[in-house]
């Protein structure tokens, strides 16, 4: 079974840079919705399975676009997977980049994720988004053991995470390679009921 992983498109927030996770969204730009057009191209003759996207608006248009270039004429719905919504940010929510950049836990949350400790502005843990992603993508992959090929649609910071976990990274490195990019196409492929993956392309 493979597994594609597709970020979500360029959202009018990440191209003013306002912080954007899991409880508030901001549509796709032009930008947005010409990447996820490409990166549906890209993936037209791969017969999907299933469809999964988090509920955030941002990540089933990104779906939306993407399905409707692939040249399957039995499409499966998109179906709404609410572990795979982005990290939550409490109140840095909705907030200028600029404005928080110089606090020590946005330091940490890009550059050290193992001492990130997001209790100061009521926000999510790397921990606790591993584990809802990493229990969400388990329950897919059972429903779904006959399938060849899934595809989901999230977010930077839970794709970039989730595939290093399942990496067997530890939380040190979920960042050291940056985040995955918008409408980037990661692979990984298990053929053991999800017990452990392997990488076959990343933010491609």
């Amino acid at each position: 079974m493979k597994v594609y992983f597709v970020r979500h498109g360029q959202t009018e927030f990440n191209h003013i840079g306002r912080i954007q996770g899991g409880r508030i969204d901001s549509p796709l730009t032009q930008v947005g919705i010409e990447g996820a057009k490409k990166a549906g191209q890209r993936l037209a003759e791969v017969k999907f399975d299933q469809i999964y996207a988090s509920p955030l608006q941002r990540a089933k248009d990104t779906a939306s676009y993407i399905m409707a270039e692939n040249n399957d004429p039995n499409q499966p719905d998109i179906i709404e997977e609410i572990n795979f919504r982005e990290l939550q940010f409490g109140n840095w929510e909705g907030q200028f980049i600029h404005d928080i950049k110089e606090e020590p836990q946005y330091a940490n949350l890009k550059n050290q994720p193992e001492n990130y400790d997001p209790s100061g502005h009521e926000g999510e843990s790397y921990q606790q988004l591993v584990s809802r992603s990493q229990q969400a993508l388990a329950k897919i992959i059972k429903e779904q053991a006959t399938a060849d090929n899934l595809l989901i649609v999230s977010h930077g910071i839970t794709l970039t995470t989730l595939i290093k976990s399942l990496e067997g990274k530890e939380q040190a490195a979920y960042r050291e390679s940056g985040l995955l990019a918008n409408t980037s196409i990661s692979i990984m492929e298990t053929d053991n009921d999800g017990r452990s993956f392997e990488l076959i392309a990343y933010n491609s």
